[in-house]
């Protein structure tokens, strides 16, 4: 049976084979001359693998895309954790051997993971004898300070061993923290008058691990009732007594500064709100924000005179015309008051009086005193009794 195999196989000639692989294929052809179908079984076999065993023979670790590219790349220590998938290829016929991971405890295995079997079976399941198998590994940035760390994936079997560098950069990062140095810790400004201003001093400080270049504080929203002052010669009997500047200033860890937020005054009332942030220049040179504090405060409306104006019977504003009588008779008529500029700050008024004269007088109790003019109106009766002929007008 054997002689007649080797007859009816005619093969062209193959690479020569590994000594290695070599005494395995003679082990197991020692095994299976015992039973014919056995020997026909591993001739076949050996057919194929003659002729495929430079792929399966070569030891190697690749990542998903078939490379070697074992760098995660560069994080901060606030960057969440990162994961890639990586194969490892072995020889068909020798047991797979041994992977594993080797350096950096923030580099960690999973060697039964399903997220990497659209690559590879993973390594946990692939059996004994499996051509590759996947592995996850992943980084974990948030456990490391700023430094770079390194690991080597490695795959150790009969056939040969072979690795693969993994490694990744953690940077510092700036963190940047803004409290009240005077005023209310919660920054509220409270109730002010629409004339009148209040400030208060915060501090930026950089409790990160990098440095921030040109860090100043800047409120969120512009055009309102808020302002920022660098300059101000108050804030720096607080805190660490150096100003932020207009240009900001550099803060490296643990560093700070301060800068005036004035409140008011406005030309309009209301309730106002804002946030302080600071700013800075991150490592890239480009603007970057960190750290939010709200404030809030209040403005009373501001106060607008009201104008009182009075209309006589004829609807003559703010001019009362009598008719022509003779001396010592008196006239009476009727002058309406209101107001006429709808600001409704024309109240509680406490009587009327006339600047000169005598010839004029108050008729009935005028009953104007307390009334609010936004809403109401009243009614003073004028008295005129001419003591002499002629023209006269007073106010």
């Amino acid at each position: 049976m054997r002689r007649a195999l080797l007859k009816t196989t005619a093969c062209p000639r193959q690479p020569a084979v590994e000594p290695a692989l070599r005494s395995t294929l003679l082990q197991r052809l020692s095994h299976a001359s015992r039973s014919p179908r056995h020997l026909c079984q591993l001739a076949a076999l050996i057919m194929l693998t003659l002729v495929f065993t430079p792929g399966f023979a070569q030891i190697e670790i690749t990542d998903e895309l078939g490379g070697t590219n074992g760098d995660f790349g560069s994080f901060t220590m606030q960057s969440p954790d990162s994961s890639r998938c990586f194969i490892a290829r072995g020889d068909l016929f020798q047991p797979f051997g041994f992977l594993n991971l080797s350096g950096s405890p923030l580099f960690t295995a999973d060697f039964g993971s399903d997220r990497c079997a659209a690559f590879a079976e993973p390594c946990e399941f692939a059996g004994e004898f499996p051509s590759s198998c996947s592995v996850l590994v992943t980084f974990t940035p948030s456990s490391a300070d700023a430094g770079s760390y390194a690991s080597d994936l490695i795959y150790d079997s009969e056939a040969g061993t072979a690795s693969l560098p993994l490694n990744a950069t953690v940077t510092g990062q700036v963190d940047l923290l803004i409290t009240a140095l005077e005023g209310d810790p919660n920054g509220d400004f409270g109730t002010i008058e629409a004339t009148q201003s209040i400030t208060a001093c915060y501090e930026v400080r950089n409790s990160g691990t990098a440095t921030a270049d040109k860090a100043s504080l800047i409120l969120q929203t512009s055009g309102s009732a808020f302002t920022v002052n660098n300059s101000s010669s108050f804030c720096p009997s607080f805190g660490s007594g150096i100003l932020c500047g207009s240009d900001g200033f550099t803060l490296a860890p643990g560093e700070s500064c301060s800068t005036e937020i004035q409140f008011g005054p406005s030309s309009t009332g209301g309730d106002f709100t804002n946030t302080i942030q600071g700013r800075y220049i991150d490592s890239a040179g480009n603007p970057a924000i960190d750290g939010n504090f709200a404030i809030k405060g209040s403005i009373n409306p501001p106060f607008v005179p009201g104008v009182l104006a009075g209309f006589d019977e004829k609807d003559n504003q703010n001019l009362m015309k009598f008719a022509e009588t003779a001396v010592g008779n008196t006239i009476d008529q009727d002058l309406t008051l209101q107001d006429i500029s709808g600001s409704g700050n024309v109240s509680n008024v406490r009587g009327f009086s006339f600047a000169s004269g005598s010839q004029y007088s108050f008729g009935t109790d005028p009953g104007c005193t307390g009334v609010d003019f936004l809403t109401e109106q009243c009614v003073l009766s004028i008295q005129f009794t001419p003591l002499e002929s002629g023209a006269t007008s007073i106010t």
